[in-house]
């Protein structure tokens, strides 16, 4: 990849995190569109301040903002203040705790983050963040109700806020948001940032023919880098398939009743690239038979039975290739799988459980969601890609850049609705957790599947976050239950034949972009010279390479030196720091962080990952560097952030679009299709969970929110009734206008 401004580099190798945290809530969409969803730090020079003629942007005079800043403010664990009765210090039977900086910090204290953040920069903060609001967007819903006074219209006028990027653009147009396309000369730091990519500047400019309307600072969890992949139980797939064969070490009880059948097709010649010893590769790939077809014609579609199938697969289609560890066509960065040969190690897992477990009456889970929320089974969504499916992990609801350089929506797709019914028919096999929305199915009372799953060493993969996921590799539980041997770890997605020439690359929408969410200054801030230049200080202070590493790292007393990471110094956490990690958060870095540190939230500045990775789990880091060996060497495909694209399959989705105040109306309307496609709430249904539930023909589908979504009218339901053909009409409009077309 080509070298960026270091606070621009999200390191590749990390999985992170935005909704890694126990507590995130799916913030994917953006609020208009329908969805379904310090100094010392750096070794780059800060840039040189460029005062303005009308703003002193110096911090000699103390000053107050009133700032309403938090992620999910009901739960209070997520505002910038400690509160006894919720949050982080509820849960811990104290009611004050000593931090790494040696103070004490307890009720009504402002975490370490915001404590030294109002020190670098010389304020004071008057938090109206209050503690009602469930989520960023309703947080400033509430306030816009008053016009941004707290407590009422009354009350003090909030100088900062956050917000969902849509809302907030829609009350910069109306004159009530300030716009920080004014006052760039007097924010270099966040000037040269967007500057430097022109895309992202795009996006987050509401009138780019005028270059004004800048109306949030944007927040990136991670910059340029994957996001969520496939987790999976290494060590279970090195058990099944690696060493010789011996039938006996198999299960024979434990049965399949077929119901998949082969997506990819029996005749398959291609060659894939991965990764070996650092360098690309060509494997070869060729079968006149699926996997799939081949073990649905098995006698008996028992665990011996279908190991053996897999593994005598495995050499002739790769040609002997992975003779030596034939788990790595699976994990690695050799990895070649497709979608039915993972399926087909699904069936192989779902078989065994005494081979794996030791005990023949165990039931094994091949896929399961992290939690029962509609927000967390949207991670079902993005594994439809292992599908070929564009947009089921789109920065903005469902949105993706087709081949003709225009937006289009999986929600109509043709493709989309061919993985729907394959994992419908993985569901009917067992292979998908049964009754996933259901809280109690595991054996949970909070509907957390995985905490139950992965300690009890029932279940093999997820589509996730890795830092937040493989923290169970550490978890006592976990170790004792699987003899010490647990490896819960990411690796490459699926290949598919993404454009249906009979190619199968690695391929992934799931990457870090302009977050939908940031924070905002009011307009009515203006009125107070010395308000308004604290603000646009703070604004641009997140932007320097001191308040990023204060941002990214914590404050000083959490921070031990450097070290090395994707080749640059950075920030070491402290032996005090990472003890933090463990004993409060249970090794949950969004939650550490969240919670005790009063960082990731969505608040404008680059989150910088080479935290992240020092707080991975160490059984999971070599994987994670394999799979950035396949960014790097270019073998796993990805959409990206520039302008120059010649192949719109390259272009992301931007996480807003610049939607003029009709278009915006317009477009909030349409709130029957979230209703049915419902992502963001984890009480709200999704036509896609009832099909793979229950199938297309069960009688609840035929009313869901009051529509009809039978498979025989579903794309003129949704195109006509749900209005995605109108959505899309505003929506290209709105992109065309931002300039991010990819010119054919």
């Amino acid at each position: 990849m080509k070298k960026k401004s270091i606070l621009l580099i999200a390191p590749l190798l990390v999985c992170a995190l935005s909704a890694c945290g126990e507590t995130q809530p799916s913030s994917s969409s953006s609020a208009t569109t329908p969805v379904g969803g310090d100094s010392t730090s750096s070794s780059e020079t800060e840039v040189p301040p460029t005062p303005s003629s009308s703003i002193d942007t110096s911090t000699t005079k103390k000053v107050t903002l009133t700032l309403a800043v938090g992620y999910e403010p009901e739960k209070c664990a997520t505002n910038m203040k400690f509160i006894k009765s919720k949050g982080a210090l509820s849960g811990t039977g104290v009611t004050s705790y000593t931090a790494a900086d040696g103070q004490t910090y307890g009720d009504g204290d402002f975490k370490p983050v915001w404590k030294a953040l109002q020190k670098n920069l010389n304020f004071t903060i008057n938090d109206q963040t209050g503690t009602s609001a469930k989520n960023v967007g309703t947080l400033y819903k509430n306030l816009q109700a008053s016009n941004f006074h707290a407590n009422g219209e009354n009350g003090d006028l909030v100088n900062v806020l956050v917000g969902n990027g849509s809302d907030i653009v829609n009350d910069g147009v109306a004159g009530k948001i300030l716009d920080l396309a004014d006052y760039l000369d007097s924010m270099p730091n966040f000037k040269k940032f967007i500057e430097e990519n022109p895309a992202v500047k795009k996006i987050v400019t509401s009138d780019p023919a005028k270059q004004k309307g800048i109306y949030y600072a944007p927040y990136f969890d991670g910059y340029d880098d994957i996001e969520r992949m496939l987790m999976i139980r290494r060590d279970w797939v090195e058990k099944l398939l690696d060493g010789a064969y011996v039938e006996g070490t198999y299960d024979t009880a434990k049965k399949i009743e077929k119901h998949y059948t082969t997506f990819n097709g029996d005749a398959v010649e291609c060659e894939i690239e991965v990764v070996k010893a650092g360098e690309k590769v060509k494997v070869k790939k060729k079968h006149a038979k699926s996997i799939i077809t081949k073990q649905n014609e098995l006698a008996s579609m028992d665990g011996a039975s279908l190991v053996k199938a897999l593994r005598d697969y495995i050499h002739d289609t790769y040609d002997g290739y992975y003779d030596a560890k034939p788990s790595r066509l699976f994990v690695g960065s050799e990895a070649a799988y497709d979608v039915d040969e993972l399926v087909a190690l699904y069936r192989c897992v779902l078989t065994n459980p005494n081979a794996l477990t030791g005990k023949a009456d165990n039931e094994l889970v091949p896929l399961y969601p992290r939690e029962a929320g509609a927000n967390r089974y949207s991670d079902f969504w993005r594994f439809m890609q292992f599908f070929g499916v564009r947009g089921a992990e789109s920065r903005n609801g469902f949105l993706f850049v087709n081949a003709e350089g225009k937006l289009d929506d999986a929600r109509h797709g043709d493709k989309a609705i061919a993985a729907v019914k394959k994992m419908r028919e993985m569901y009917q096999e067992g292979l998908i957790l049964k009754n996933f929305n259901d809280p109690n199915v595991v054996g949970a009372t909070n509907g957390k599947h995985n905490e139950v799953l992965l300690q009890k060493g029932l279940g093999f993969s997820s589509y996730d976050y890795c830092q937040t996921q493989a923290k169970y590799n550490d978890s006592s539980a976990c170790s004792v239950q699987n003899g010490g041997k647990f490896a819960f770890v990411p690796t490459m997605p699926a290949a598919v034949d993404w454009r249906d020439e009979g190619k199968q690359i690695h391929y992934t929408e799931s990457w870090r972009s302009v977050k939908s969410n940031g924070w905002c200054i009011t307009k009515e801030t203006a009125e107070d010279a010395d308000k308004l230049a604290r603000s646009i200080k703070l604004f641009d202070y997140l932007y320097s390479a001191e308040g990023n590493r204060l941002m990214s790292y914590g404050p000083e007393a959490w921070i031990d030196g450097t070290t090395t990471y994707q080749g640059k110094s950075v920030p070491k956490l402290s032996a005090a720091a990472l003890n933090e990690l463990k004993t409060l958060a249970k090794g949950n870095y969004t939650n550490y962080y969240r919670y005790w540190l009063g960082g990731t939230f969505p608040v404008g500045y680059v989150k910088e990952q080479g935290m992240e990775f020092q707080c991975t789990s160490v059984k999971a880091q070599d994987a994670l560097v394999e799979i950035n060996s396949c960014i790097t060497t270019g073998t796993l495909k990805h959409v990206n952030h520039r302008v120059d694209n010649t192949d719109a399959f390259q272009n992301i989705a931007p996480a807003t679009l610049a939607y003029n105040q009709t278009e915006s109306e317009a477009v909030k309307s349409m709130t029957l299709i979230g209703q049915v496609f419902g992502v963001e709430s984890s009480s709200k249904k999704n036509v896609w969970a009832e099909i793979i539930l229950k199938g297309w023909d069960h009688d609840a589908l035929a009313n869901v929110e009051g529509v009809n979504m039978k498979e025989s009218t579903y794309k003129t339901t949704v195109d006509e009734q749900l209005k995605l053909k109108s959505y899309l009409s505003y929506a290209n409009d709105a992109y065309a206008r931002m300039g991010l077309i990819t010119k054919k």
